[in-house]
């Protein structure tokens, strides 16, 4: 299961919000997004999944953020088949929740750290 939890805290995340530039003014703002993820290891599938992020400015240009999603991870067809054989899910859930900072550099680009946790379904 660390390789679960690995892989979501890998994938990548693309959000529908844009860079908000430092001069305009601050408010909160919410956005969606898609989590894709390839494996590293043999066994595994894909991953798949969305999540909801707020971005609540602290100054112009800095901005804390949370995120909590869910994702989907798959395994192959051989791994897939052995688990249902034995009744168990092909596939695991995994709830990833993070929270972070956003430093605007300017229009359009910004850095962005985030620390977080992935729990099993």
């Amino acid at each position: 299961m660390k390789t679960t939890v690995l892989i979501a805290f890998l994938s990548f995340a693309f959000l529908t919000s844009y860079s908000q530039p430092a001069d305009t003014p601050s408010v909160p703002k919410i956005g969606f997004g898609l989590d894709l993820g390839l494996p590293f290891t043999e066994g595994y599938g894909s991953l798949i999944g969305g999540l909801v992020r707020l971005e609540y400015p602290i100054k112009s240009d800095l901005s804390a953020t949370a995120s909590l999603g869910y994702s989907r991870l798959s395994y192959d067809k051989e791994l897939r088949d052995l688990l249902e054989a034995f009744g168990e899910s092909g596939s695991d859930g995994v709830v990833p929740i993070k929270v972070g900072l956003k430093k605007y550099l300017s229009s359009p680009l910004y850095l962005q750290g985030e620390l977080g946790l992935a729990i099993n379904d």
